[in-house]
Parts: C-alpha cells; structure tokens; sequence
C-alpha cells in the first residue's frame, strides 16, 4: 500500500493528483477500495482520504436541485429530512445497500466513483436524471450520472 494523505481541502487533493501523475485513489468512507486493496485489485501509490474536508458531506437545497456532497454517507442519506422529501426513492434505496457497517461508513459518492454494477444508488440517480460534479488537476465539469460510467468497473473520472 502507498503513501497517505489527509489534504485539508479539494484545491490540495487536486495538487496531489496531480503530482501523483495517475497513481493516486481517494477515499472517503473506504468500503470499496478497502476491499479492492485486499484483493489486489488497487495498488496505487498515494491514498487521499478526503473524508475530513470541510463541505464534503451534505444535503443542501439550492433551490432547482438537491446538491449531495460526495463524502455524504448511506445513512446520512437515509436520515436526511430533505431526501425523504424531495427524493424518496434514495431514502428508501439506502435500506437495499450492504448491512449496517457499510451504510454507516459508505459515501455516495465512494459508491459512485467505483462504479460497481451491484450498486443500488446510480440507477436511482438516473431515474430522477441527476449529474454529478467531477473535480480535479484539470479542472471541474459536471455531467449527467449515466455519463459518468463508460464500462463495467470504468468511469469517465479520469477525464475530469
């Protein structure tokens, strides 16, 4: 296992993917990537925990949409006033993922960047036609959520 780093905000998780030149993965709840790890499926050299930053976990309305933040876990999600109003269908797919462990540690946004097919949250973010945000070395774009998977396990993250 590489390096760790817990940056203090996007702007410096940003910097370390850049001068980690693609060898670097985020984690925020580590659900997935703990298990990829332990089966030698990820090997990368830096592991940027991000589930510190400030402003990464929240539901706010802004009004038009429903803005989740990407360290935003399963049961944060479940519990949420504003999901169970605005966007039943989430709450109530927050029950279908994994066992309590899971939703309690598990981000949406962990969940969607792994792009497990078996995953209950991206076919309900499709179905109220929601896009997410990509932030990196690069820059920021936002695209809609079945635009961001390109293949089975693949995302179009790396262009971001």
């Amino acid at each position: 296992m590489g390096r760790y780093y817990r940056p203090d905000s996007v702007d410096e998780v940003c910097e370390r993917l850049a001068a980690a030149d693609g060898d670097a993965t985020i984690i925020a709840g580590g659900q997935t990537l703990t298990l990829h790890l332990r089966q030698g499926l990820k090997d990368p050299d830096e592991i940027i925990d991000v589930s510190e930053i400030d402003g990464l976990a929240h539901v706010t309305d802004e009004g038009d949409e429903i803005v989740i933040g990407n360290a935003t876990t399963y049961a944060e999600l479940k519990r949420d006033d504003l999901v169970g109003e605005e966007l039943p269908l989430l709450a109530d797919a927050m029950d279908e993922i994994a066992g309590p462990q899971v939703r309690h540690n598990g981000t949406i946004g962990g969940g969607l960047c792994y792009a497990d097919p078996a995953l209950d949250t991206p076919p309900v973010l499709m179905t109220y036609d929601a896009s997410v945000t990509l932030v990196g070395p690069d820059g920021r774009r936002t695209l809609p959520v079945d635009e961001l998977y390109t293949g089975y396990y693949e995302t179009a993250l790396d262009a971001a």
